[in-house]
């Protein structure tokens, strides 16, 4: 019989393959995931651990599959939109070192336009920024040359596909706004280094002493448990005392495994009792997990933007081969027992995604619409099914086009 281990780092994002590979980067590399005994692996792992592994076909022929990639989307129920196979150093360097090889910037899928740029990397150290307009690429080996609108003006920039060091922290600010000292913080990810990163912002935070804070978590697709539990503490502080930032429920075969992580004592945490969250479709995960957090233990989320994508469930990684496995294993809910958001969570503000405007940049839309809620206690634009449902369209984006992480 195959022992089945498990990496039990626990993850709460969009699937590594859609965050970390995009157009260009095609094809799939490291081993090939063909044999019986890698397909095998994965059944028996879908037997024992998938959330839903009550629902999987009694009987699979693993030699209809050429790989185990295949015979898992085959597998996956079709709400699960999640589970995946991803390239083992790569899927660590991403979380553990925050590192992966592309060029380093994200896009809007429909106008690809620029929406963010990590600094250490071949996109920043060029001068590409959020608000360019991808107008064509081309390729010669690893050396890409872009043709970029910038505000009417027509670039040309050439980068080599190389080593992205990711700052997961956006931009932070801290404005007064009508006597109201408001800190904002754009955060793309939750991964081991983001942890150093939220240390030194929420120092700068307290010392200000800020009145309100505006997380920008639109592109955000999640990542680490404990990364958004650190965060989630920070923010609330002791009125998290006692409580639990989430509680993770196995299947029925693994509930010794059921697994609970309490709001922590942080020093320079900032005492909340009201947060502002900017949200799109990209807000995944790790992200939810934050706001329903707060919702468990009465702090006011106040939502600004679109629905996020609804996923309310995470996984655990099981490697195999250079692969590793990471198959949808728990429901996540907070200290009051609420999940299932698998629709997402609606904004109470509707507002569109501004590239047009740098982050935390007061004439922002969405940045906007939270300072005109701080000021007015009410929404400038109330969200409605209609809105929403136009709205969500334009605010779907792509990663970086030259990442290919599977």
């Amino acid at each position: 019989m195959q022992i089945i281990t498990q990496k039990m780092i626990i993850f709460l994002m969009l699937p590594f393959t859609l965050l970390s590979c995009g157009g260009g980067g095609g094809g799939s590399n490291g081993s090939n995931t063909g044999s019986t005994e890698q397909k095998q692996f994965v059944l028996d792992v879908m037997r024992d651990y998938y959330l839903y592994y009550d629902q999987l076909p009694s009987t699979v022929d693993i030699n209809a599959y050429d790989s185990a990639e295949a015979m898992l989307a085959a597998l996956t129920i079709p709400s699960d939109r999640f589970s995946y196979i991803a390239d083992q150093a790569a899927q660590s360097n991403f979380f553990e070192e925050g590192t992966y090889q592309g060029l380093g910037f994200f896009q809007q899928a429909v106008t690809n336009t620029v929406i963010y740029v990590f600094d250490d990397s071949a996109a920043g150290r060029s001068d590409i920024q959020r608000g360019d307009i991808i107008v064509s690429s081309s390729r010669v080996g690893n050396t890409i040359t872009l043709d970029i609108n910038r505000q009417g003006a027509r670039i040309v920039r050439v980068l080599d596909v190389g080593l992205v060091r990711m700052n997961t922290v956006l931009t932070t600010d801290i404005q007064n706004h009508n006597g109201v000292d408001i800190g904002y913080l754009a955060l793309s990810s939750f991964i081991e280094p983001t942890k150093n990163e939220l240390a030194t912002t929420f120092t700068t935070f307290a010392q200000a002493d800020i009145d309100e804070l505006v997380l920008d978590l639109r592109y955000n697709g999640g990542g680490r448990v404990t990364t958004a539990q650190e965060l989630a503490s920070y923010i609330v502080g002791i009125n998290g005392i006692d409580s639990d930032v989430a509680r993770l429920e196995w299947n029925d075969k693994h509930t010794r495994q059921n697994q609970a992580f309490d709001f922590l004592s942080l020093t320079n945490s900032l005492n909340l009792n009201r947060l502002y969250v900017l949200t799109l479709p990209g807000t995944c995960s790790a992200s939810e997990l934050v706001i329903n957090a707060m919702a468990g233990i009465n702090v006011d989320v106040i939502t600004i933007g679109d629905t996020t994508c609804g996923k309310p469930v995470g996984s655990v990684g099981f490697n195999f081969a250079d692969k590793t496995l990471n198959p949808i294993t728990f429901d996540v809910v907070n200290e009051l027992g609420n999940g299932e958001y698998f629709d997402g969570i609606d904004p109470i503000c509707l507002a569109t995604d501004d590239t047009s405007h740098p982050f935390a940049d007061p004439m922002e839309t969405m940045y906007a619409a939270a300072l005109y809620h701080i000021s007015n206690s009410t929404c400038e634009t109330p969200a409605t099914r209609s809105a929403l449902s136009a709205n969500r369209q334009t605010t779907l984006y792509n990663p970086d086009p030259m990442a290919n992480l599977r």
